[in-house]
């Protein structure tokens, strides 16, 4: 998890970007390091990324979910291709039977 105030210093935060940056081809690493002083917070990250799998699509090998909580606390999770198959999956599912995907999201993972 990350806490939202000064996340470009946190140690934390650098060990997510490296191991982003780790699994992305080359032009994207490239991309990423153009963009990193941009770069300052969790939104700002998920903003970036979001921009280059829009640009890259089917070149990288998994997706990322941003989860965040009353602004503070952030928790972002790679999904493969099939697991991102599933959520998305899921999210049909429920707007097709007219649940709600967060209540589904919750009983699933709460209980």
């Amino acid at each position: 998890m990350l806490n939202n105030s000064g996340l470009s210093k946190d140690a934390e935060f650098r060990r997510l970007l490296r191991k982003i940056k780790a699994r992305l081809p080359d032009q994207v690493k490239q991309e990423i390091e153009k963009r990193a002083d941009k770069i300052r917070n969790v939104e700002d990250l998920a903003a970036v990324v979001n921009s280059l799998y829009s640009k890259f699509g089917t070149t990288l090998e998994s997706s990322f979910m941003l989860f965040t909580f009353a602004g503070k606390t952030h928790l972002m999770v790679r999904l493969n291709d099939a697991s991102f198959k599933k959520v998305r999956d899921l999210m049909q599912q429920c707007y097709d039977s007219g649940k709600d995907i967060n209540e589904e999201m919750e009983r699933r993972l709460v209980g």
